[in-house]
């Protein structure tokens, strides 16, 4: 799987869960600054993404995810090093 589709699809996942436009997904954008997400909201963007790839994300890398690109960078790795 490209790069670019899945960081398209992990975005699209963001915004579909914190209800904004995937625009707003920027790579800088903060989940819970600038996006409004919170503990719970952050916790079922990990499981959609760990569902829709069979990766896993652990807890010391998920406390580390702050931005979107943060997430989008875990993605890529995980799918790709599988």
């Amino acid at each position: 799987m490209k790069e670019i589709e899945i960081r398209e699809a992990g975005r699209q996942i963001v915004a579909d869960t914190l209800g904004v436009s995937v625009d707003e997904c920027t790579d800088d954008a903060g989940l819970e600054d600038d996006l409004g997400a919170d503990s719970l909201d952050a916790a079922e963007i990990l499981m959609a993404v760990e569902t829709k790839y069979d990766i896993t994300v652990a807890e010391g890398e998920a406390d580390k995810i702050e931005t979107v690109g943060d997430l989008l960078d875990t993605l890529v790795k995980k799918v790709q090093d599988q």
